[in-house]
């Protein structure tokens, strides 16, 4: 399955989010991620967009009659 585009955003800063929290479960980390993004710039945000939309079209490239069930 293709990754969106905040997938990706969360993927490289996951390690920097463990870090961050003495609590080192997915939820807390992901909760920092989740509001990392909401405060990116809009820049940021269609950066990661565009490698979300690359990464979709790899994957229909690669698998064409996939389908999310």
């Amino acid at each position: 399955r293709p990754m969106n585009s905040f997938m990706l955003y969360r993927k490289p800063y996951r390690h920097i989010a463990d870090t961050m929290s003495e609590q080192r479960n997915n939820r807390t980390i992901s909760q920092i991620i989740g509001h990392s993004w909401q405060v990116e710039s809009k820049e940021v945000k269609d950066r990661f967009a565009a490698l979300a939309k690359t990464n979709m079209q790899s994957h229909k490239n690669a698998f064409p009659g996939y389908k999310f069930q």
